[in-house]
């Protein structure tokens, strides 16, 4: 995900855009997803929220892993670089 794309989600999820109690985040070595943790979860209905998943990768972005780290500090005004 680009800075840009990291400042949209941080500001979603301070204005409630995105609900902090249904949507996770998920960083992964070299990628990364949406996980929804909502309360209608179940393991029965787990492609539907797979799907879920995926449109909100499609609006926001999806991680590409730990190489993230450094848009994310610098989304969340971190002078940051990678060594």
């Amino acid at each position: 995900m680009t800075v840009e794309q990291y400042k949209r989600v941080i500001e979603a999820f301070a204005s409630g855009e995105i609900d902090k109690a249904e949507w996770v985040l998920v960083f992964g070595n070299d990628s990364g997803n949406w996980s929804y943790r909502g309360p209608d979860y179940t393991e029965e209905r787990d492609d539907e929220f797979f799907e879920k998943g995926e449109a909100m990768g499609e609006k926001y972005g999806t991680p590409d892993g730990y190489v993230d780290l450094v848009e994310l500090a610098k989304a969340a005004g971190i002078p940051a670089e990678w060594c």
